[in-house]
């Protein structure tokens, strides 16, 4: 079995093919280029002089057909251009009426074809199975097919068991037993869409004539969004915009449109049905996320976004995080971070100034959207996203302090403006030029004084519920000596400290605990005196008048309690009666002098304490000590 061959065609050209069949004897009918005795399609030399390999059909009776097809030069498609049959009566062959000549499709009386395939639809890429039966295994039968668009220009796919076009998705399974032929076409496209139908013409009879049944075959198209559909689109506010959505697919997708977040249209509808959205005088309102939606009845939805931003006036927002009052307030040495948003107008550049306090009128210029125009490597500008513009400034100086003025320029000479206050806190600290320690005498003027810095001025209290940098003893006492705390505290970090001693010059004040005392014979006793004074006293013990000095008998100590003030003792061991008496403590500086009496009684117990810490003496023991 041959094929027919399209390849070798380069133009369009006329090729005559023609059916012959013998009969059983050998006798032949044959038309122009055909062989006698063989039966089945010939086609002879074109006017290019190239073969066709022709394509056999074994039939048993005797009859010719002659067509001759349309070769285009692409070689995809071959139409009828004339067909006739072979005539006994007349012996020629006669051609078909004019109304059949392109493509035969009248059906005549007494058709064969007993089923035919229904009506069917695909997905691109399966395959289907056309099917067609008749009455007569004597019929030829051809499949052709019209395109939905092309209806009147028919493409011959077979004839008997011959495929006419290049295709190998196209196959066909005929029984000719069972009086059935199929076209079986696999790996279906789009453009296979369309109606193909069944010719089957009788060649049992003495006039040929064909029958036609349409079978149409759709071939479903998953839903696609084309190229050429609107993307992005920035417009400016009041402008009129188109957005456009055009998609693929078979049957012919429907398009709709939703907004993000199911947001409302301008008409109050949630859904825009069409392939062009227009939305006149737009607003800020308007932009966002438009969605395009297609489907053509199957199980997929093709879906496209499409981006509308819209540029209007912006409205500036300051810097405000850690803000109280439009004030900004950071330390020496921190970093600054000041933001200001414009709200999707990126096309305004935030420029960034410094308004110096002392200098008002004319701004320090910082930065003119993302390019630093004042050179200082502490500074920095960079672009947060589209709307924001960050200014950061580190290592922060107390000279960075002052007005920071965020400007829009919308228009010439029209400036839309967000400023914040920027204070920088220097902690505070005290001066070494105040007080540290003062002596005076009691009922001078005594000014302790306290200096101190910081941004902003530290606030400065003395420890004795005094405020204020200066404390002022009117008439010091001698109670009002010690060490007095000097606090500045300014809010920047922790408060500074600094210490003032007091000292006040006054005569001894001494104090006698017990005036008598009581102690049994041989044993210790002890007496003691406390003294106040500044300078610091000379404090010594007498008894009878005789002063005392540190001996075996007798032993004193002295030791501080607290600032200005002492303490005094006097042991005596009681190895006499001549010890019992009266003892004077006496205390004094350059201001003057105190004493204190203290009588030592005899008793018969020993009194606890110190006795019990002491040792008993005998009489020998006392000599010993006495004479050593």
């Amino acid at each position: 079995m041959g094929e027919v061959s399209l390849l070798e065609v380069n133009s369009t050209s006329y090729q005559v093919c023609e059916y012959s069949k013998t009969d059983d004897s050998g006798d032949g009918y044959s038309g122009d280029g055909v062989v006698k005795g063989v039966g089945g399609w010939f086609c002879r030399p074109g006017q290019h002089g190239h073969n066709i390999p022709f394509a056999e059909i074994v039939h048993n009776t005797f009859h010719i057909a002659q067509l001759i097809f349309e070769i285009r030069s692409e070689g995809s498609e071959i139409n009828l251009k004339r067909a006739s049959f072979y005539s006994r009566s007349k012996d020629e062959f006669i051609p078909f009426g004019n109304e059949r000549r392109r493509g035969l499709v009248s059906a005549l009386p007494g058709s064969d074809i007993t089923n035919i395939s229904q009506e069917q639809t695909k997905e691109v890429g399966s395959s289907t199975t056309l099917e067609c039966s008749t009455t007569n295994a004597e019929s030829l039968v051809m499949w052709l097919k019209y395109d939905t668009n092309h209806f009147s220009n028919p493409i011959f796919i077979s004839a008997g068991t011959a495929l006419l076009v290049p295709d190998y998705r196209y196959s066909l399974v005929n029984s000719i037993e069972n009086k059935t032929f199929m076209l079986k076409i696999s790996d279906l496209q789009v453009s296979d869409t369309g109606t193909y139908k069944c010719r089957v013409t009788n060649l049992s009879t003495n006039n040929t004539f064909t029958a036609d049944v349409n079978m149409t075959v759709r071939v479903r198209e998953p839903v696609y969004i084309l190229d050429n559909s609107t993307s992005s689109i920035v417009v400016r506010q009041r402008e009129s915009v188109q957005l456009e959505c055009y998609a693929g697919g078979y049957p012919s997708p429907r398009v709709y449109w939703r907004r993000e977040n199911m947001a409302l249209f301008p008409s109050g509808e949630s859904i825009f049905r069409g392939n062009i959205l227009t939305i006149q005088s737009v607003t800020k309102f308007d932009r966002g996320r438009y969605y395009c939606l297609a489907d053509n009845g199957g199980n997929m939805t093709a879906r496209h976004t499409v981006t509308l931003r819209v540029m209007f006036p912006p409205n500036v927002e300051g810097p405000t995080p850690g803000s109280e009052n439009d004030t900004l307030i950071e330390n020496v040495g921190g970093t600054l971070k000041l933001e200001c948003t414009t709200r999707d107008s990126e096309e305004y550049p935030v420029i960034w100034v410094k308004v110096d306090p002392g200098n008002p009128t004319f701004p320090n210029l910082l930065s003119i959207g993302s390019s630093l125009i004042f050179y200082d490597n502490r500074y920095n500008v960079r672009s947060i996203n589209r709307s924001t513009i960050q200014l950061k400034i580190w290592n922060l100086q107390l000279s960075d302090a002052g007005t920071y003025q965020c400007l829009v320029s919308i228009a010439k000479g029209v400036m839309l403006i967000a400023d914040l206050i920027v204070t920088v806190r220097e902690p505070a600290y005290i001066l070494d030029n105040s007080t540290s320690s003062v002596v005076a005498h009691q009922g001078d003027l005594v000014l302790l004084e306290c200096h101190s810095r910081g941004t902003p001025p530290p606030r400065v209290h003395w420890r004795k519920e005094n405020k204020g940098s200066v404390l002022n003893i009117s008439s010091i006492r001698t109670e009002d000596r010690g060490l007095y705390s000097c606090t500045a505290e300014n809010g920047a970090e922790d408060p500074a400290q600094w210490r003032a001693s007091v000292h006040v010059h006054f005569a001894p004040i001494l104090t006698v605990s017990q005036p008598q005392v009581r102690q049994a014979l041989n044993h210790s006793m002890d007496m003691e005196c406390r003294v106040q004074a500044y300078p610091a006293p000379v404090i010594t013990w007498a008894k009878d008048g005789v002063q005392l000095s540190d001996s075996q008998q007798h032993s004193t100590s002295q030791y501080s309690t607290a600032e200005d003030f002492l303490d005094t003792v006097l042991r005596v061991l009681i190895t006499d009666s001549d010890q019992y008496g009266n003892y004077t403590c006496n205390a004094a500086n350059d201001l003057g002098r105190a004493e204190g009496q203290i009588e030592l009684l005899e008793v018969s117990e020993p009194v606890c304490p110190p006795a019990c810490n002491v040792p008993q003496f005998n009489i020998t023991q006392i000599t010993d000590i006495l004479h050593n």
